[in-house]
């Protein structure tokens, strides 16, 4: 118990580490550029932008859950990583950076913290999905 306390201590505090950093490089990089690029943020989505954002043909759809409630259903096409697996299966994401990449998990808080360590990873078109799938089943779209 006691190591798995540890282990999320260590977890959370690398994220928000990983979320200063980012703001902070992003920061310096706009105070040298003069164009109007706009510092790259996790966009938390509703369930229609979501699925229209799905249409694209270069969308991947990240499922952060657990295998027992990927299992239970699931948006269709998603592939399954969890924050855990991440850095393992970072190979399994997209090449293409600026693709969008749709994050959901059960309620939009696991999959927020998931986003947030994208962008950190260089990924630049990351939506959460807010309602997570609970969300995503109310407003009687279809899982698998």
């Amino acid at each position: 118990m006691v190591r798995r306390n540890v282990f999320a201590i260590v977890l959370l505090v690398g994220l928000v580490a990983a979320g200063s950093l980012t703001l902070t490089a992003a920061e310096e990089n706009h105070e040298h550029s003069h164009d109007d690029d706009a510092i790259h943020e996790v966009k938390n989505v509703n369930v229609t932008i979501f699925n229209e954002t799905m249409q694209e043909p270069d969308a991947f759809v990240l499922d952060v859950r657990s295998e027992e409630e990927f299992n239970k259903g699931h948006i269709e096409g998603a592939v399954r990583i969890t924050s855990n697996e991440l850095p393992n299966r970072d190979g399994e994401l997209p090449k293409d950076k600026e693709a969008p990449v749709l994050v959901y998990c059960n309620s939009g808080r696991r999959s927020a913290d998931v986003a947030n360590t994208l962008l950190f990873m260089g990924y630049e078109n990351v939506m959460n999905l807010e309602p997570g799938i609970k969300g995503w089943v109310k407003a009687g779209m279809p899982v698998v």
